[in-house]
């Protein structure tokens, strides 16, 4: 799995010419999947905190 992928590629824009819904399938699901990691890996107290504080 290609968790970094997300990291070190910009987003593809498809574009009429070259569609590439693989490539970018495979960027969307990088890019959640290191999101959910970056969520789960800030404890909670930081996580209410943060939100209190944008309110």
């Amino acid at each position: 799995m290609d968790l970094d992928l997300a990291l070190r590629v910009e987003k593809l824009i498809p574009t009429p010419d070259n569609l590439q819904e693989v490539k970018i399938e495979k960027w969307e699901s990088s890019n959640q999947m290191c999101l959910m990691i970056m969520k789960r890996s800030i404890p909670k107290a930081f996580r209410d905190f943060i939100s209190k504080s944008q309110r």
